[in-house]
């Protein structure tokens, strides 16, 4: 109803008097005044639109930003390893590791605060796959034991031997949840021992509770403290501790949004000066084929697999970003293969118009051209030939959904920045197997190279 004052709204309600003896029929018609109720809903609308347009405004602004940093990152690492292969004295090795390390260290503060923002924007997805869980107990248990023994410190694990090897979950963030506990346990530990431990609580039809555990002998928490540990930025006051790096304040507040949208709980129990407990449980499901197969302890050598690639490459690296450009130019120049660049998508173009290339790599933000588009006109000039350039995307974009846009565009592969050289070398290789396999006339190229092989090494 609207009035000087504005817009009125009633809740209206009409009863039903009859009397049919005395012929009597009426109703009796009640107006509530709801105004202020309808008011506060508008603006409680829009409070939630505004702040799902803040939300998005900030998730996009830090995935840019993390965007730079990691191409920036990349930048350093692959200058640094490239410069670290050749010949350097003790002293100016050792300086570039320190660079390195900071370099990664930088990388790791990145990864967590974009973490920190998918979750409070609630766009953290979990990517429930079949899995060894087993294997990666013992690829967790073997890193784990490496670091202890770095700061003197004993690593031990206990897993139930009930558990099932194939389990399904998003193995990637078990992996990161076991690791942040795992290192802050070392962070905090001056002497003494760390011990993850892994037990099945209960079996419900197809999905299994599992319960892991991470106790250490360090510095323990007091009472009054253990509230803020899952808190966003928040930090423990330790004066009287400054071994390690204390990190952003952001591991134990990721660690717990991932155990619950996994459907599970993290707890701590820790006594000042004696050493602390944080355990989490999750539900997870049995995978098709499952065995009860304990291999957390197994020590049978590790299969070495030949990343040699055979004939000499044609390599088309279409990237803007210099430093990016001299990386892997450099890397695979110096192992006999030929190696063309272009500044943007355009600029690609143009090239492959003129010169088949054995690979491409594809960076996705350029000017000019970006590297979605100018991948879907490749494949799209392809369409009506047995032509098919392998095309990888080096991006610093690394989200799930970002890769599956990649690919759905017709990259053949994807590796985020910054890249780890071995694990280049592994996307190079499994990229180039496969396009051989699917063309294999490409067996007698005149490039190749008489049967011997070029080796990209690994740092």
């Amino acid at each position: 109803m609207l009035t000087n004052n504005g817009p009125k709204y009633f809740k209206i309600k009409i009863t039903i008097l009859d009397n049919i003896q005395d012929g009597f029929d009426g109703r009796i018609i009640t107006l509530n005044d709801v105004t202020e109720y309808r008011v506060e809903i508008d603006n409680l609308k829009k409070e939630k639109e505004s702040i799902e347009i803040d939300n998005k405004t900030k998730s996009d602004f830090l995935s840019n930003i993390s965007h730079e940093i990691r191409t920036s990152v990349n930048g350093i690492i692959g200058m640094t390893d490239l410069t670290l292969m050749s010949n350097l004295k003790s002293d100016q090795r050792e300086n570039l590791s320190l660079v390195k390390s900071s370099a990664l260290n930088l990388l790791d503060m990145t990864n967590s605060i974009l973490d920190f923002s998918k979750i409070q924007a609630g766009k953290m997805k979990i990517d429930n796959a079949e899995f060894n869980f087993k294997e990666l107990i013992d690829e967790i248990v073997r890193l784990s034991t490496i670091k202890a023994l770095e700061y003197k410190l004993e690593f031990k694990a206990k897993m139930d031997e009930s558990i099932p090897d194939t389990l399904v979950g998003d193995s990637i963030r078990i992996k990161q949840i076991l690791d942040s506990l795992i290192d802050n346990s070392i962070k905090f530990t001056k002497y003494g021992t760390i011990a993850l431990t892994i037990e099945k609580l209960e079996s419900i039809d197809k999905k299994i509770n599992l319960k892991l555990s991470i106790k250490d002998t360090g510095i323990g928490i007091d009472k009054k403290d253990i509230s803020k540990l899952f808190k966003g930025f928040s930090q423990i006051d330790n004066k009287d501790y400054t071994k390690k790096s204390l990190g952003t304040g952001l591991g134990l507040c990721i660690c717990k949004g991932l155990v619950e949208m996994m459907g599970g709980k993290i707890e701590v129990r820790s006594r000042k000066d004696v050493g602390s407990v944080f355990s989490f449980n999750i539900l997870l499901e049995r995978g098709k084929k499952y065995s009860n197969t304990n291999i957390v302890n197994d020590k049978k050598p590790k299969v070495l697999v030949n990343n040699s690639i055979s004939r000499r490459l044609n390599i088309l690296i279409v990237e803007d970003d210099k430093a990016s450009q001299m990386v892997i130019y450099n890397l695979f120049k110096k192992n006999g293969h030929i190696c063309e660049i272009a500044d943007n998508g355009q600029e690609a173009l143009n090239l492959i118009e003129n010169k088949q290339y054995d690979l491409v790599f594809m960076d996705i933000q350029m000017p000019v051209l970006d590297g979605l588009q100018a991948t879907k006109i490749i494949r799209k000039s392809e369409e009506n030939s047995n032509k098919h350039t392998p095309i990888i995307a080096l991006t610093a974009y690394a989200l799930k959904e970002d890769k599956e846009k990649f690919l759905s565009a017709g990259m053949d592969n994807y590796i985020s920045k910054p890249f780890n050289m071995s694990e280049l070398l592994k996307v190079v290789n499994s990229t180039i197997k496969k396009d051989d396999n699917n063309n294999t006339f490409l067996g007698s190229k005149q490039n190749d190279i008489d049967g011997d092989s070029l080796f990209l090494h690994l740092l």
